[in-house]
């Protein structure tokens, strides 16, 4: 049997759409939970970072998410090594967003939700 090693990929690609997409943000807002939905720190502090930011301005932020972390990274509490780590992600957002489906896009986080 094959082992596969899990590489965060989904992750990425989700927290991407999140970034870019108004209807993933929307749709995955209705999913988020206080802990988060991935299984990385910085992943879920970015995640919360949109979460807050569609609850406010019904929309994704797209190009201003780097202002928008700037912002966080300024007044958070998160250890040094987790805000490098999401500032790291930030600046590749754009790769990572390759113009997937978004119902591509939100079945993947539903199987990071699930599990499955």
């Amino acid at each position: 049997m094959k082992s596969a090693t899990y590489d965060g990929s989904d992750s990425r690609t989700v927290l991407a759409g999140m970034v870019m997409d108004d209807y993933v943000l929307g749709r995955i807002v209705g999913l988020w939970v206080p802990e988060g939905l991935f299984d990385i720190d910085w992943a879920n502090l970015i995640g919360r970072l949109l979460v807050d930011y569609y609850k406010k301005y019904k929309k994704a932020p797209k190009e201003s998410v780097t202002t928008l972390f700037e912002f966080w990274a300024s007044q958070t509490t998160a250890s040094a090594i987790v805000v490098q780590a999401a500032a790291a992600f930030l600046l590749g957002v754009s790769d990572q967003y390759r113009g997937e489906s978004s119902d591509h896009i939100l079945d993947m986080a539903e199987c990071i939700v699930t599990g499955k």
